[in-house]
């Protein structure tokens, strides 16, 4: 009896590092997704900016809407408004 009681408990042990395993794996899916798609994404989205702001965002138009102009580390710029 002993040694049925303890087999449930190393398929209990199991169980946990399969979900961990697969956790593990979706993490890495994501990552390397997001890796590869990430400036196509980054991309949609400037143009979605750009056509409803009617146009390339520059620093005085940042200033002017009440923006501040800061650099990203690739060099580009970007405009962040306060949340209100």
């Amino acid at each position: 009896m002993k040694s049925l009681s303890l087999k449930k408990k190393n398929e209990k042990g199991q169980g946990l590092v399969e979900y961990a395993l697969i956790l593990v794996l979706v993490a890495i899916v994501v990552i390397g997704a997001l890796t590869i798609l990430g400036p196509a994404v980054g991309n949609v989205f400037s143009d979605i900016n750009n056509s409803i702001t009617g146009g390339e965002m520059t620093q005085s138009t940042c200033e002017a809407s009440g923006g501040i102009w800061y650099p990203n580390m690739d060099n580009t710029y970007y405009c962040w408004h306060a949340p209100q």
